[in-house]
């Protein structure tokens, strides 16, 4: 896995850019349900409180993940690469399944729903880096740099629409 060193700083912008950070999430959170069917308005900022709770495991996933690939070499192992992604894809899974079943401002619903969208693709980038070998890792490296970008783009998105500082 000759460039998989790359994926540090691939890991490390997505935690710089990723899901959580700023206040504490030390809020009630809002009630939960499923953001498409009708459920009592909830306000920006209990909303902020809620997607600050939700995304905490998943930057604590992005930290262990992004300081386990600081070690990684040319002889990590696709097996090894696998076993350190396991932890983050569950996290990422996670987060998908508490984006949609929390409630949301009316005026955030589509940039949430685009958020948890664009989740999919970062997990199956990742469900996929056991079988980055010599010949497709600069294609793999590209596919996820990419959707680590429209990831980071929905995440600032969201944030904005919560009232919560950028990343």
């Amino acid at each position: 896995m000759r460039k998989l060193p790359l994926v540090i700083g691939l890991a490390s912008s997505l935690g710089l850019s990723a899901c959580g950070g700023g206040a504490s999430a030390t809020q009630p959170s809002s009630p939960t349900t499923n953001a498409t069917t009708t459920a009592p308005q909830v306000s920006v900022k209990a909303a902020g409180a809620e997607y600050l709770k939700l995304v905490a495991p998943t930057n604590e996933a992005i930290q262990a993940f992004s300081t386990t690939t600081a070690t990684w070499s040319d002889t990590t192992s696709a097996s090894a690469a696998q076993a350190a992604a396991a932890p983050l894809i569950s996290s990422f899974q996670s987060l998908q399944n508490g984006l949609v079943t929390s409630s949301w401002p009316s005026s955030a619903q589509p940039d949430v729903k685009s958020l948890d969208s664009s989740i999919g693709p970062v997990v199956g980038d990742l469900q996929s880096i056991g079988s980055t070998n010599i010949f497709n890792e600069s294609s793999w490296l590209a596919t996820l740099s990419r959707d680590l970008g429209v990831l980071a783009t929905n995440v600032g998105i969201v944030r904005h629409d919560l009232g919560l500082p950028a990343a």
